[in-house]
C-alpha cells in the first residue's frame, strides 16, 4: 500500500523562511503583550475604573495561553501548524479591532482577555513548533533566533506605544495594532509543512488468493490524495480490516475500498473508541460489522456530507488527539515525585507576582508624577531581558553551575530587587531596577525548561512542562488581580511591591529542598 511518512528535517532552505515567520510572530505578540504597562495608564484614565479590575484584562491575556495550550497542541496535531496560526493571527487582528467598540472593562476582557489570549496561543506556540519540525541538528540556533524576536520586540514596541497613543489616543491605536497583528497571519502563511514521503508495500499472490483480499495493481495510487505530513498521522477517517466477501454495514455508505496494513496496526481511533467490539457496532461512527478473523484489506468508511457528520467527525478527531495529550499531562508518577511537586509549588506563587513589574511599573512612575521618558522603563525590562538570556544560558550549560541552584538565585535576588522599588523615587532608579528585573525574570525563560529535564528526566520532561503551565497560567489570572486590588486599598502601590518581592523571595527559597532533592538523586544514581 501507500504510507505516508514525515521527509526528514532539512536543517536549512526554507527552514530559514520558516524561522524569519516565527520571528515575526514573537516580536508582534510579546513585544506588546509585555509592553502592556505603557497601555495600562491610558484604559485606567479611559474607563475611570479601579486598578483590581482594569489589571484583569492583563491577566487573562498572560494567564489564559498557559492554561489552554493543550488545546492548542491538539489543534495543531489534527490540522498542522499553518492554519492554527493564520486563524490565531485573525482572531488577534479581530480582538484589536472589536475592542474599539468596547465601553467597559468587562467587554474588553471579552475581546483582549479571552479572544486575544486565544489568538496568541494560536500563534505561539505553532511558530515554535514548526521551527522543531525543520531543524534537528540546528534547532538550537533556530529556536534562538526565533525567541529572540521577543526580547526584540519588548525593546521596540514601548516607544512606538506611547507615540501612538499619544498621537491617536486609545481608539486609534487599537485599530493600527489590529491592522499589525493581521501581518502575524503573513507570517503564518510562510509555515509550509514538510513535504510528504510515500512508502509502498507490495502483497503476495498467495495471500491474495486463498483470503480474498484486493490485489495491490488494482489500487490506482494516483487516485489517492496527497495530505499534510501532520495531517496524514492524525485522525482523520475511520479505517477498518476486514475480509472483503464477509461484512455488512450498518448504514450502507462504503465508498472506498484501500489496501491496508496487518492487524497490529490498527487505527488509533479504534484503539481510543476502548477495544475493537465497540467499534464493530457504534452506529454513531458508521462502523461496519467485522468477522472475528479479519485480515488485511482496509476499508474507509466515510459518512455522507451533512454538515452535523463532518462537524461530528471534526470534533471526534480534536477530542481524541487532547485525550491523548491530556492523558500524558496528567502523568500519575509526577504526583508521586517530590522534588516536581516543590518545584511547581514555587512557581505557582512566583507566578502569582512576577507579572507586577511589567503592568504596575510604569503607572507607579505616573502616580508619582516621575519625569522622563516612561515608556523607555519597559524597553530597558526587554534589554535586560534579552541579555540575560544570553548570559543566564551559558551558565547554565557550565558542568560546574547547578541549573536549579542558579535559578533558585536569581528568583531571590529578583524577590529583593521587587521589595527595593518604594524606595526607587527617581526616574533613574527606576531603569536600574528595571535592567536588574529583565535581567534576573529571564532566568525562567532561559533555565526553568533545564531544571525540569533534572527533576523528572528528559522522558516526562513534555508532560511536566504542559502540567507546570497550568499551574503557572491559574497562578497569573489569580495574582495580578490581587495586586491591583492591593492598591485599591491602600491608595498606593508600596505594599503591592512589598508583598511581590516578598513572596517571590519565598519562591526562590522553597527551591533549597529541590536542590537537595536532585543532588540526592544524582550521587544515588
Amino acid at each position: 500500500m501507500v504510507g505516508v511518512n514525515t521527509a526528514t528535517p532539512p536543517d536549512g532552505g526554507w527552514g530559514w523562511i520558516i524561522v524569519f515567520g516565527s520571528f515575526i510572530i514573537y516580536f508582534l505578540i510579546d513585544g506588546w503583550a509585555f509592553s502592556f504597562g505603557v497601555l495600562f495608564p491610558s484604559l485606567l484614565e479611559f474607563f475611570d475604573e479601579g486598578k483590581g479590575k482594569t489589571s484583569l484584562i492583563a491577566a487573562l491575556l498572560y494567564g489564559i495561553p498557559m492554561v489552554i495550550s493543550p488545546v492548542v497542541c491538539a489543534l495543531m496535531c489534527c490540522y498542522g501548524c499553518r492554519p492554527v496560526a493564520i486563524i490565531g493571527g485573525l482572531l488577534t487582528a479581530t480582538s484589536m479591532i472589536a475592542t474599539t467598540f468596547a465601553w467597559s472593562v468587562n467587554q474588553i476582557c471579552l475581546t483582549i482577555g479571552m479572544m486575544g489570549s486565544l489568538g496568541l496561543s494560536m500563534t505561539y506556540l505553532p511558530a515554535l513548533f514548526i521551527v522543531t519540525y525543520y531543524f534537528e541538528k540546528r534547532r538550537g540556533l533556530a529556536i534562538g533566533l526565533t525567541v529572540t524576536g521577543s526580547g526584540l520586540g519588548q525593546i521596540c514596541f514601548p516607544p512606538i506605544m506611547d507615540y501612538l497613543l499619544a498621537k491617536y489616543a486609545l481608539k486609534g491605536f487599537l485599530v493600527i495594532m489590529g491592522g499589525l497583528c493581521l501581518h502575524i497571519v503573513f507570517a503564518a502563511c510562510l509555515f509550509r509543512p514538510l513535504p510528504v514521503q510515500e512508502t509502498r508495500h507490495g502483497l503476495s499472490d498467495k495471500n491474495s488468493e486463498d483470503s480474498g483480499d484486493i490485489n495491490l495493481a488494482d489500487v490506482q495510487a494516483e487516485s489517492r490524495p496527497t495530505y499534510d505530513a501532520r495531517t496524514a498521522q492524525s485522525c482523520t477517517n475511520l479505517h477498518y480490516q476486514v475480509r472483503p466477501d464477509k461484512y455488512r454495514h450498518s448504514s450502507g455508505q462504503t465508498q472506498t475500498v484501500a489496501v491496508g496494513h496487518s492487524s497490529e496496526d490498527l487505527n488509533p481511533d479504534i484503539r481510543f473508541c476502548g477495544d475493537l467490539q465497540k467499534a464493530k457496532s457504534s452506529p454513531e461512527l458508521g462502523c461496519i460489522l467485522l468477522d472475528d478473523n479479519p485480515q488485511i484489506v482496509e476499508v474507509e468508511i466515510k459518512r455522507r456530507g451533512t454538515c452535523r457528520n463532518y462537524f461530528l467527525k471534526h470534533w471526534q478527531r480534536f477530542m481524541l488527539e487532547l485525550n491523548v495529550i491530556m492523558s500524558s499531562m496528567l502523568d500519575k508518577s509526577l504526583a508521586r515525585n517530590g522534588a516536581y511537586l516543590l518545584f511547581c509549588g514555587s512557581n505557582f506563587v512566583l507566578y502569582l507576582w512576577i507579572g507586577v513589574p511589567h503592568i504596575f511599573l510604569i503607572d507607579r512612575a505616573v502616580h508619582l508624577q516621575i519625569a522622563g521618558d516612561l515608556y523607555f522603563i519597559s524597553s530597558v525590562i526587554g534589554i535586560g531581558r534579552t541579555v540575560g538570556q544570553i548570559i543566564l544560558g551559558y551558565l547554565g550549560d557550565l558542568p560546574q553551575v547547578s541549573c536549579s541552584v542558579l535559578y533558585a538565585v536569581s528568583v531571590v535576588v529578583l524577590g529583593i530587587d521587587t521589595m527595593l522599588v518604594p524606595l526607587c523615587n527617581s526616574y533613574a532608579s527606576l531603569c536600574v531596577y528595571a535592567a536588574v528585573y529583565g535581567f534576573f525574570v529571564s532566568v525562567t525563560y532561559a533555565i526553568q525548561m533545564v531544571c525540569i529535564v533534572d527533576i523528572v528526566g528528559l522522558e516526562k520532561t513534555s508532560s511536566a512542562f504542559g502540567l507546570m503551565q497550568l499551574f503557572q497560567g491559574i497562578a497569573t489570572m489569580l495574582g495580578t488581580p490581587l495586586a491591583g486590588w492591593l492598591y485599591d486599598v491602600s491608595g498606593g502601590y508600596d505594599p503591592t511591591f512589598y508583598m511581590s518581592g516578598a513572596w517571590m523571595t519565598f519562591s526562590g527559597i522553597t527551591m533549597l529542598p529541590v536542590v537537595c532533592l536532585i543532588r540526592s538523586r544524582k550521587v544515588c544514581s
